[in-house]
C-alpha cells in the first residue's frame, strides 16, 4: 500500500498489517505502531 503521504495523528496501528506499506513521507503524531511503540515522524 502506498501510504507515503498519509497523516496518522493519535492513531492506534497496533493490529495493522504494515509490512509492505510505503511510509516514506507519512506523518506520525503520537501514533501507536504494531510493535507497541509510539512513533512521531514529521510531526
Amino acid at each position: 500500500a502506498d501510504l507515503s503521504e498519509a497523516n496518522f495523528s493519535h492513531a492506534n496501528l497496533k493490529k495493522a498489517k504494515l509490512a509492505k506499506a510505503d511510509l516514506n513521507d507519512a506523518i506520525f503524531c503520537n501514533t501507536i505502531m504494531p510493535n507497541g511503540r509510539i512513533k512521531n515522524n514529521n510531526c
